[in-house]
């Protein structure tokens, strides 16, 4: 559908993003860090059962036999017990996404926050939470720009609490006669802009 691989959780195109941000494809190092930890216990990566969320749960686990060696089992739940789960016993490796309710990089952030309600990773950090509030507070573009990336170093390279995989596309077909179309990141449309119709 077109999406677009990231390594950044602040998606592409929204204020705060940062292409310098997060680890890299690097199965050598990878490889390396692996040797150096004790055995892995067995792993699986839960998934709420979805056609796509299949696919991209299969293409993760076969990266990971291909270039890591690493056998990882898949389990998939209908939404609601996967909800469930993630709320009351979150298993170590689990699929989630987000749409964003506003176009700020806070929105994504705050996710992480020891105190969100969307944080199933049992993730808590004392100074990204600092940070987070000082970046939703900070009108100064350079220094929110500098907070957010420290925040994502944090979350993304030194603690690697998530792996950001891609940034979700909105395709459309629309009419020439349909001019201005605007197509927003949000996922809508003020059709009040648009001008011109169908027969």
């Amino acid at each position: 559908g077109g999406e677009k691989a990231t390594d950044s959780w602040i998606p592409h195109g929204m204020f705060g993003f940062n292409d310098d941000i997060g680890l890299k494809f690097d199965p050598e190092r990878g490889k390396k860090i692996l040797a150096e930890t004790s055995p892995l216990p067995s792993v699986t990566l839960m998934f709420n059962s979805d056609p796509v969320n299949k696919k991209i749960a299969e293409w993760a686990v076969s990266q990971w036999k291909k270039y890591l060696g690493i056998d990882v089992a898949l389990d998939n739940q209908e939404w609601k017990s996967y909800l469930a789960l993630l709320r009351d016993d979150p298993p170590p490796l689990f699929r989630l996404g987000w749409g964003a309710d506003f176009p700020d990089p806070d929105n994504f952030m705050n996710l992480f926050t020891s105190y969100s309600g969307n944080n199933h990773t049992g993730w808590k950090n004392g100074r990204f939470d600092e940070l987070i509030a000082r970046g939703a507070a900070e009108a100064d573009p350079k220094k929110r720009q500098a907070i957010y990336d420290e925040a994502q170093k944090l979350l993304l390279e030194e603690e690697a609490v998530i792996i950001p995989l891609f940034i979700a596309t909105q395709n459309a077909l629309v009419s020439r006669k349909l001019r201005p179309f605007p197509l927003l990141p949000m996922d809508f449309v003020y059709y009040k802009r648009v001008q011109g119709g169908l027969p």
